[in-house]
């Protein structure tokens, strides 16, 4: 049970709502951190991050036309994600 002050919970969340809102705006540089951490993860254990071939028609994934392994999983997992946590947050803070 959280012992926190009344309207804690919207303050405290309204504070981690505005830090993941603040990453999204700059997906390129933060994406780009956590990006080379894994692919020095991943050379550690001699793989290569790749991002899926490119298809014509695309349906059950994303199909973004990029040049880097790093853009496509930034367009097609970082940002999705981010956008779908802020919303998350946004229900819980504010409407329950």
């Amino acid at each position: 049970m959280c012992k926190c002050r009344p309207g804690s919970r919207h303050n405290n969340g309204d504070h981690v709502r505005e830090q993941i809102q603040e990453m999204r705006n700059s997906a390129d540089d933060k994406f780009g951190k956590l990006f080379e951490i894994a692919q020095n993860l991943a050379s550690q254990i001699s793989e290569i991050i790749q991002r899926p071939r490119v298809a014509k028609a695309q349906r059950n994934r994303p199909n973004y036309d990029t040049e880097t392994s790093e853009e496509y999983y930034r367009k097609a997992v970082f940002i999705p994600f981010l956008d779908y946590f802020i919303s998350i947050m946004f229900i819980y803070i504010f409407i329950e």
